[in-house]
């Protein structure tokens, strides 16, 4: 077996991670580096560590209850590495939060002030991410949907209502642009299509572009209200018909005592409860 715990962490954010171009952008090296240190670690267990599956590199089973333990001390190193920073070093941690475009752009981002509303020594980036189940290569997830399985910890964030826009003062109602085939058992565009009859005829792979197509070609399109809103040249198709969807924040459950991360959790909550715009996205305040 490996005998570095530098071997371990390979494996460790592989596992995670699923490709080794991730691996190496989350530790700052090479891919070519990644591919040595893991056939290193096949050298040293005696046998292939992981197995190419499509694009994804996926773990041998047999070592499932290897890689729980490693995850298990690498996170609660993060974890005691964080809290030794924000009780003594002040050193910046760096966190990375995934949520779908749209949050970022009408709830989370307009919570942030010159002051500084993020919490102090934290060094936040935000990933696109729509649909995901898994936290990938962020310590932070927003979706749609609880997340199923894993050891992850879970609250309900607050939840968005959806309609059909289209440019004001158009009336076509042959056809609709929606999202793509990946997203059609996403709630709101099921209703969607159930309304219309049919499924979407043009589609995109987020509501920023929906919105693009909706202004560009005269079709209706579901958007979220918050994004629609702020947006005088559409108008929703029928303006009772709204559909609301949970937002899960979602982290994991060794990040619990990671007083940074929890901070960042408590700054995405309060920018929720402070989202004023005309269709409220009202948050769950029960603790964790």
């Amino acid at each position: 077996m490996p005998h570095s715990w530098d071997d371990y962490r390979f494996m460790h954010h592989l596992h995670r991670l699923g490709t080794m171009a991730a691996v190496a952008r989350r530790l700052n090296t090479t891919t070519a580096t990644v591919s040595r240190r893991i056939e290193k670690v096949n050298h040293r267990f005696g046998f292939p560590v992981f197995s190419r599956r499509g694009e994804r590199w996926v773990l041998n089973p047999d070592l499932e209850p290897v890689l729980e333990v490693i995850s298990r001390f690498a996170d609660e190193m993060e974890v005691q590495h964080n809290n030794l920073n924000d009780a003594s070093t002040r050193v910046t941690t760096a966190l990375a939060l995934g949520c779908p475009p749209y949050i970022a752009s009408c709830i989370l981002l307009p919570n942030m002030t010159e002051a500084g509303e993020l919490p102090e020594h934290v060094e936040l980036t935000i990933h696109d991410r729509a649909m995901e189940q898994g936290l990938g290569d962020c310590d932070i997830l927003l979706r749609h949907g609880q997340p199923e399985g894993g050891r992850l910890v879970t609250r309900r964030a607050g939840a968005t209502g959806f309609r059909l826009y289209r440019p004001v003062g158009t009336r076509r109602m042959d056809r609709w642009a929606g999202l793509t085939r990946d997203l059609d058992d996403f709630a709101p565009m099921r209703r969607a299509a159930e309304i219309l009859g049919c499924p979407p005829s043009l589609r995109v792979s987020q509501f920023g572009h929906l919105r693009e197509a909706i202004l560009a070609t005269g079709l209706p399109g579901l958007l979220p209200d918050i994004l629609a809103a702020a947006d005088d040249r559409l108008e929703p198709v029928w303006t009772g018909m709204e559909i609301q969807s949970d937002l899960w924040l979602t982290y994991h459950e060794t990040r619990r005592n990671d007083r940074a991360l929890r901070a960042t959790v408590d700054w995405i909550l309060a920018s929720f409860a402070k989202c004023e715009i005309r269709h409220s996205c009202k948050p769950d305040v029960s603790d964790l």
